[in-house]
């Protein structure tokens, strides 16, 4: 029998490879761990917990330091995958709007893997656009691949159709005043973005960043979720869906539908 850390690493790569092989196939993954408090841990952090919740400025921010304070350590329990299965004619209203002229962006917490293979099946992207990737995690990469996609841009024609693909890690860097201006100046030229393994909160600065550099653009942000509320509210307009996800996001919007293919009507009519 192997000792708990050799055991440990073998189980994270084998998971590792279960939850990309997962992932490629469109599958919502999911890593389960665990980690053991005795009382006086757990009390002493609970303290700091709520007077960070009762904050009236840096609330969020607080909250986050301290989540990330204790989800340290985890003991991998397993991976688990469900099919995520897309709503009736979500491709075909995607395919309108963006006839219509619509720039459509997914913002999505799912792994990139995930997150092209759900893009394609839902008409986001398609094989005739050049894929532009932006995943690297320290400041210099992220604005080294930035000066090149801006170069590669610039270099071929308006005919040519860009997507770019973005994680939330190359997002961290990629929002700071001395790279957005570089982000949105290729964003503007992609027909579609797709940010992965962004949190809420980055949702949320995505849809202000692009008001701020076009504050006559109108934006739309459009969820289902508790997740998308802070993008819902920092939109122009806000559309909830109604449905498995709970109220969270149509009790926060100016529209709530029940299924997102009624987006066709209410936007184009």
């Amino acid at each position: 029998r192997m000792d708990d850390d050799v055991d440990n690493a073998y189980l994270i790569m084998i998971s590792n490879q279960h939850v990309h092989q997962f992932s490629t196939e469109g599958l919502r993954t999911l890593v389960l761990g665990k980690k053991t408090l005795n009382q006086d841990e757990y009390k002493k952090w609970a303290q700091k917990y709520e007077l960070a919740k009762a904050k009236i400025s840096g609330r969020d921010e607080a909250m986050e330091v301290l989540q990330s304070e204790l989800e340290t350590r985890l003991k991998l329990i397993g991976v688990s995958a469900v099919e995520d299965k897309l709503q009736d004619e979500v491709g075909l209203t995607i395919a309108k709007l963006k006839v219509a002229g619509i720039k459509v962006w997914m913002l999505t917490g799912d792994k990139v893997e995930t997150a092209i293979n759900i893009g394609y099946s839902c008409h986001v992207l398609d094989d005739q656009m050049t894929h532009l990737k932006l995943v690297e995690t320290k400041f210099e990469e992220v604005s080294d691949h930035l000066e090149k996609m801006l170069i590669q841009i610039q270099s071929e024609g308006e005919s040519t159709r860009y997507s770019l693909v973005i994680s939330g890690e190359a997002l961290i860097h990629a929002i700071k005043p001395e790279l957005s201006k570089k982000l949105m100046t290729v964003a503007k030229r992609c027909a579609v973005l797709i940010a992965c393994r962004v949190s809420p909160k980055q949702k949320q600065q995505f849809v202000l960043l692009i008001k701020q550099d076009n504050p006559k653009a109108s934006t739309l942000a459009i969820g289902d979720g508790a997740n998308h509320v802070y993008m819902i509210t920092a939109a122009s307009v806000g559309v909830g869906i109604r449905g498995l996800e709970g109220a969270q996001a149509a009790r926060a919007s100016d529209f709530a539908i029940a299924e997102f293919k009624l987006l066709r009507r209410l936007l184009l009519y």
